[in-house]
């Protein structure tokens, strides 16, 4: 919940498999020659992917940095590690979804879906 509430945050898009690595900047900053790191881990540490990009990541923005795809076998629990350095290599966001592609079942009455527009939860009526 932390890493989704700063103004520089990077994030992996997926539901059932992994789908992309986004950078999401709401500062008025821009940010040039970063280094995006990413490494996706099974079970004790086996790694399954791993790689890295530079990038500029320009002020108010977000930006897509790499599709993000492999096989995911249910049975498994997957851990993404993501990292964000700036040119002189200080951190500036980190994110790890631990067992990320087992979603936890929504509590009875709890809304699965979000209104984008107003950017809440709806629930049924």
């Amino acid at each position: 919940m932390v890493e989704s509430n700063q103004t520089l945050g990077i994030f992996m898009e997926h539901r059932d498999e992994p789908e992309a690595i986004w950078i999401a900047n709401d500062r008025l900053q821009s940010f040039p020659s970063c280094l995006a790191e990413w490494a996706v881990t099974v079970g004790c540490g086996k790694k399954v992917t791993a790689g890295s990009a530079v990038i500029d990541i320009p002020a108010n923005r977000a930006v897509r940095i790499q599709d993000l795809r492999f096989p995911v076998d249910p049975g498994k629990a997957y851990t993404v590690s993501l990292s964000l350095k700036d040119s002189r290599g200080n951190l500036l966001a980190e994110n790890i979804y631990r067992d990320a592609f087992h979603h936890p079942p929504h509590p009875k009455g709890h809304p699965k879906r979000i209104s984008h527009e107003l950017g809440m939860r709806l629930y049924d009526a």
